[in-house]
């Protein structure tokens, strides 16, 4: 409209629809195409069918006069004025539809950025880490948040460890409530919990609980269904998450009661973090800490936040709880006494300088928070982390940008003089995983090496149940700073969840967390290393081989077989020239429907190299965010080719999904290895059969341990649903 102002430094919101826009979004737009409830002035036009495409376009902002004043290109689209360079990526890898673009917010301002007419320009950038690479979806309180709440008073702290010591401290910090108690969690798990908050209700405290309505591993349990049905309709309970999610989990675990005091935790309330049973024999449960404060600031911005989230006029992904679930009583809790509790006390000391970080705002910012804390430690300083799960990159394929920034931020320290000691859980991870903890482990460690770094990794599992902790504790100069709460190390944690954690500086609490990570770090241990406390007997023992060997076939993709399938070759031994070898499917030359492909002239495997040959590299690398080394159907001119070895009726490779085999000879012809699956013994070898006919689509046959070769296949591979190719275990 004409009358259309924007002040300085204000921002205006334009939607098609004003009612749409406040249900998920929970205010209300600035100008809007139509408004039926919603006080909204209207733009006078209609919104034009599809003006956004999901897939890519090009967004200008006119003056009057028809002038480009600004504009944006994303995804597949292009501007003609006002951009330079490539467009904004649209969708972020790995997420669906929904994502917002918007600018570069400032750390220092939280205003954009200077315009430069480039995708540098926006939160979306794939090159930068930290101010890009962003996520954002509607109903996202980012302007507002953006800000970590600063709090510089002395206040007091309770901390507790778990398993043994954190139910007692959860339990009386909800006994102490006179009017309000406030609950936000993940899941409610806990029958001693509930009967602290019934007790609560019954003494007239008014309580509300929002919780996450699909827990992953199966949902929401019995459990927790049969504490919300016994507290229903006494207490007001909230789900967050069923339709038109704002997070992809609430995953923050804090506790607000009154305006007194608010607790935060590490750990979910139920019993594999705060169990039930005596703990002067020993007990069982996670790793993890509970901190309990009376900072009127930490307060405001939890109870800030929890008005926002559990707000269901304003969000349509929050739920009343109804009272429809009708699950059986939870039965009693064992007795543990796996572990023997050495931190059951808690422990009372006062904290300054305290940070409340919450995603998906603020838990990336490198000025300040948890980057800015490690970025600041030094020569002579000290790091201790302690954390359920930390994989080493967070998109595949994208090089340093994809990189996880927090693990980044600690080989940076560890560059700069400090000592750097990482304990991450071995109850959980998967040692074959490519992107695990003990992957994690085993590049931090290789690194180190490397580099001469004073930086360690190990795993543990000393409580029975694994780390379920996210915590960094920082010794620099004469401060003592703890990191603690519900953030793991993963992208989704710091980008898309909801999540909180308390930043502070405690000598006290540093001093007793520290006491508790070397506990566990003397008996963690380092990846693939296991104590063994009996003697050891091996039987059937094969060494590793000293020639290359297939250590993964694709066989039966998911898409087009002809270009999606790949093999891996991975050389446990010394350099080898591989060139003039030769990889196929063909026993014999001649072979009906098979064939064989030679490596160019150059070509070599040294110590340790893992390289795949994929069918077609273009295929390969929409797949995998990477190229493979060789391809054998030409698609991609910039991927050297395996030139065919033969010309006979029927030549080229394919891999059967009932029965089939992948060879790899020498430029004698001499078979070097061979993997083969379904069928009778062949290729020198004897097949893999342990599956029903056709193998699985979209999985691998992928060889443990890579540098094993009984020429058993059936004993030497197993069918695995994570394809890694380029990647092998150890290496």
């Amino acid at each position: 409209p004409t009358t259309a102002t924007i002040g300085a430094g204000r921002i205006l919101w334009v939607a098609e629809d004003a009612d749409g826009f406040y249900s998920v979004w929970g205010f209300d737009a600035d100008w809007a195409a139509t408004a039926i409830t919603r006080p909204v002035p209207t733009l006078g036009m209609a919104w034009p069918y599809g003006l956004l495409s999901n897939e890519g376009d090009a967004i200008y902002l006119l003056d009057a006069s028809d002038n480009v004043v600004d504009a944006l290109a994303y995804g597949t689209g292009t501007a003609s004025q006002s951009w330079q360079g490539s467009s904004v990526p649209y969708k972020y890898a790995g997420y669906g539809d929904g994502q917002v673009l918007y600018r570069k917010l400032a750390q220092s301002t939280g205003l954009p950025v200077p315009d430069t007419d480039t995708a540098a320009d926006w939160a979306q950038d794939g090159a930068d880490p930290i101010n890009g690479r962003k996520l954002r979806y509607p109903g996202w309180d980012l302007e507002e948040l953006f800000f970590p709440a600063e709090i510089t008073a002395t206040a007091n702290i309770t901390l507790a460890v778990a398993p043994e010591g954190t139910l007692d401290v959860v339990s009386q910090t909800i006994a102490s409530a006179q009017h309000t108690l406030l609950i936000e969690a993940y899941t409610l798990k806990s029958v001693p919990l509930y009967e602290a908050i019934n007790a609560r209700i019954q003494a007239g405290v008014a309580v509300t609980i929002l919780l996450e309505s699909g827990p992953a591993g199966g949902g929401i349990d019995d459990t927790e269904k049969w504490i919300v049905e016994q507290l229903y309709p006494t207490a007001t309970i909230y789900f967050i998450g069923a339709t038109a999610p704002r997070y992809a989990y609430q995953h923050a675990k804090f506790i607000l009661v009154d305006d007194d005091l608010a607790l935060v935790s590490t750990d979910n309330f139920g019993e594999s973090s705060m169990p039930s049973d005596r703990k002067d024999n020993g007990t069982m449960g996670h790793r993890g800490f509970v901190a309990v404060t009376d900072s009127p600031g930490v307060i405001a911005r939890l109870a800030d936040i929890f008005r926002r989230d559990c707000d269901p006029a304003r969000h349509l992904d929050v739920a009343v709880y109804d009272g429809s679930f009708s699950p059986d009583t939870p039965l009693p809790e064992p007795d543990w006494t796996t572990y023997t509790a050495p931190f059951a006390d808690p422990l009372a000391t006062t904290a300054d300088h305290i940070t409340v970080l919450h995603a998906p705002e603020n838990t990336l910012r490198d000025q300040d928070a948890l980057l800015g804390l490690l970025g600041s430690a030094g020569n002579g300083d000290q790091i201790a982390v302690m954390q359920m799960a930390e994989p080493f990159t967070w998109t595949v394929g994208a090089g340093d940008a994809g990189l996880n920034p927090r693990l980044q931020a600690l080989v940076a320290a560890s560059w700069a003089g400090a000592q750097v000691r990482v304990l991450l859980d071995a109850y959980y991870d998967d040692p074959l995983a490519a992107n695990g903890n003990t992957a994690a482990c085993l590049r931090l460690n290789a690194i180190a090496a490397q580099e001469s770094l004073n930086l360690a990794c190990r795993l543990a599992n000393v409580t029975g149940l694994g780390i379920h902790a996210k915590v960094f504790l920082v010794s620099k100069g004469g401060e003592r700073w703890v990191h603690l709460g519900s953030i793991n190390g993963g992208e989704n944690s710091n980008k898309r969840n909801r999540e909180v954690a308390l930043q502070f500086c405690s000598s006290g609490a540093y001093n007793r967390m520290l006491q508790v990570f070397d506990y566990d770090w003397e008996r963690g241990h380092g990846p693939m290393v296991h104590r063994v406390h009996l003697p050891l007997v091996m039987r059937d023992y094969f060494g590793p081989a000293d020639y290359p060997l297939i250590s993964e076939v694709f066989i039966n993709p998911d898409g087009d077989e002809t270009k999606e399938e790949w093999i891996e070759i991975y050389n446990p031994g010394d350099t080898t020239g591989i060139a003039g070898w030769t990889l196929g499917d063909a026993i014999d030359t001649g072979d009906y429907k098979d064939g064989r492909y030679a490596f160019p002239g150059g070509a070599q495997l040294a110590h340790d190299q893992v390289i795949v040959a994929a069918a077609c590299a273009t295929s390969f690398s929409t797949s995998y965010g990477k190229n493979p080394d060789y391809e054998w159907t030409n698609c991609d001119a910039a991927v050297p080719d395996l030139t065919p070895a033969g010309s006979w009726d029927g030549f080229g490779m394919a891999m059967g999904n009932t029965s089939d085999e992948a060879m790899l000879l020498n430029g004698s012809g001499v078979r070097v290895d061979s993997a083969a699956w379904g069928g009778a013994s062949r290729a020198g070898v004897t097949p893999f059969t342990d599956f029903e006919a056709p193998f699985s689509s979209g999985a691998s046959l992928k060889r443990y341990p890579p540098d094993t070769d009984r020429d058993d296949c059936s004993r030497d591979f197993y069918t695995s649903y994570s394809p890694s190719p380029g990647v092998v275990a150890g290496n």
